[in-house]
């Protein structure tokens, strides 16, 4: 299903669905530790180089494994307290984005709108499927990074016009409902990620794995121009939350509980 459904689109977006799907895999599996193990890697490579630069560099009368490990000691510190504000801020804006969601699938039942709504993992992969032309797959075409990045332009431009139809076509109630339910999700999720880092780390890679999987999927079966359960928000709101879930459990049954948050 997936080679024949992938000829159309270029090959940046076959390679980006791609690796959306995997990246989704390995957050839903096991984000968590993955992030914090790559956080502190990054800390300590970065500060024990900038340890060294600075020994050598000013030339200070103590031993360069000294300076080598007061640099990745302090590095550490900063690159785990910024990704504790960095996973606020993603789970922040994966529950704004959980909640608009749902708002939509909400409004989906109003007989009195006349605009269907499309769901926002559908948005996100009409986005970035890039389709290639006749003309571009005989010339080879597609391979032009001037041209990908036209595609990928006017693309975003479609996407942006289509959300500004569907906003004005929205009665003023779900405008301020979608409106506060994105600004609650953002507070609620900077909150839960400034003080419980640990299940907020959990819940923002499931969050976002469940919807780059998703988004992949979507793509690489190439729903975007097709009629099926992609189309129907509520499908899309039950299988985002049902994959997040999925992937929350198996990341707590591998990790085991937790006697208590801390940094």
């Amino acid at each position: 299903m997936f080679p024949s459904s992938i000829t159309p689109l270029v090959p940046e977006s076959q390679a980006w669905l791609i690796l959306s799907g995997l990246c989704g895999i390995l957050l839903l599996l096991a984000g968590g530790t993955v992030i914090r193990l790559g956080v502190a890697i990054t800390g300590l490579v970065l500060g024990t180089l900038m340890g060294w630069m600075i020994w050598a560099g000013l030339e200070i009368p103590v031993p360069s494994w000294l300076m080598m490990g007061l640099g990745a000691i302090v590095a550490l510190c900063i690159a785990f307290l910024l990704a504790r504000f960095l996973t606020a801020l993603l789970m922040g804006l994966v529950l704004a984005l959980w909640l608009v969601g749902l708002v939509l699938t909400w409004a989906a039942f109003d007989p009195q709108l006349e605009t269907p709504l499309t769901p926002l993992p559908t948005i996100v992969a009409s986005t970035v499927c890039l389709h290639q032309t006749d003309a571009d797959v005989a010339s080879n075409h597609s391979e032009d990074l001037d041209h990908v990045g036209i595609l990928l332009h006017d693309a975003l431009q479609e996407t942006w016009g289509q959300l500004q139809i569907t906003w004005s076509t929205l009665p003023q109630i779900y405008r301020l409902i979608i409106g506060f339910g994105a600004i609650a999700g953002l507070v609620l999720g900077l909150l839960l990620g400034l003080m419980l880092p640990r299940a907020a780390l959990l819940l923002m890679t499931c969050g976002w794995g469940g919807l780059m999987l998703l988004v992949s999927a979507i793509g690489l079966a190439n729903g975007v121009d097709q009629e099926g359960p992609w189309q129907s928000s509520v499908a899309m709101m039950l299988v985002w939350t049902a994959v997040s879930a999925l992937g929350w459990a198996l990341q707590r049954s591998f990790q085991g509980r937790q006697p208590s948050e801390s940094t």
